[in-house]
């Protein structure tokens, strides 16, 4: 298991805070480096022996800190949030209490995600029902639920306080299909939010062995390259001519 971590800050009135700080954790060989933005190279600054399980890695960082840990497929947030849940106790809490009761009553009266919410855990996946995964996202923006384990399909739309956030793969959905740096940046940008807190950090893990660290590297390395909206490259002149004129004939509706 390979784990890099850096810290993510976002500007304040077009000024940045602090800077990026990007650690290279290499968990079997004991190593720790420190990636330097301006040279792109990895530097060595000493020695971590670390082996532990990955949900053990999830607690000792975690701290008291709200956590979103991302996987490319629903089935590996599952099981990782039920891991991580295995060593942790009931919060004793109601607001918990009432929203496992309602995931209970709603999905299935043995469902393991109203275990998981009783412990502040919870999984954020696409087939959750609306109302549930509206109430998880509440009950972590308030910080009684304090670990989010979310899939490829979710994390992206996720609009939460994180302060830390777990990145276990640079794939997109079960398929082979990597990241580009648009989606990494997307992704990176769950944590660290100028309204809830002001910087927050972001662990790049390495749970497989087919995972390349080289690409791990050239996500933190490549920038992100100029963007154009949608509305100026997905419709046609034409297209946009008809919208044009609905505006100056004082529709709200496009009438195509």
């Amino acid at each position: 298991m390979i784990l890099l971590v850096f810290s993510v800050c976002r500007p304040v009135y077009g000024m940045r805070v602090a800077r990026y700080l990007r650690c290279l954790i290499l968990i079997i060989e004991g190593k720790l480096q420190l990636f330097n933005e301006r040279s792109g190279e990895l530097i060595d600054i000493g020695q971590a022996p670390l082996s532990s399980r990955f949900s053990n890695v999830i607690a000792h960082l975690r701290k008291d800190f709200q956590t979103v840990v991302y996987f490319n497929s629903k089935d590996k947030a599952i099981q990782a949030a039920i891991d991580y849940a295995a060593h942790e106790q009931d919060k004793g809490d109601s607001a918990l209490e009432t929203l496992a009761k309602e995931i209970a009553n709603q999905v299935h009266k043995d469902y393991f995600l109203a275990q998981l919410i009783k412990k502040g855990v919870a999984y954020h996946i696409g087939y959750l029902p609306a109302s549930i995964r509206m109430k998880i996202e509440k009950l972590f923006r308030e910080k009684k639920i304090v670990a989010m384990f979310c899939s490829s399909t979710r994390v992206e739309g996720v609009n939460l306080p994180a302060d830390n956030l777990f990145i276990t793969t640079y794939r997109k959905g079960r398929g082979q299909t990597k990241m580009t740096s648009v989606d990494f940046r997307n992704i990176v940008g769950r944590v660290g939010r100028i309204n809830c807190n002001l910087f927050g950090n972001v662990f790049l893990m390495r749970l497989e062995e087919n995972l390349k660290v080289k690409d791990f590297v050239k996500l933190l390395e490549k920038e992100v390259p100029a963007q154009k909206l949608s509305l100026v490259t997905e419709l046609k002149p034409k297209q946009k001519q008809q919208i044009i004129a609905c505006l100056l004939e004082g529709h709200t509706n496009l009438v195509k």
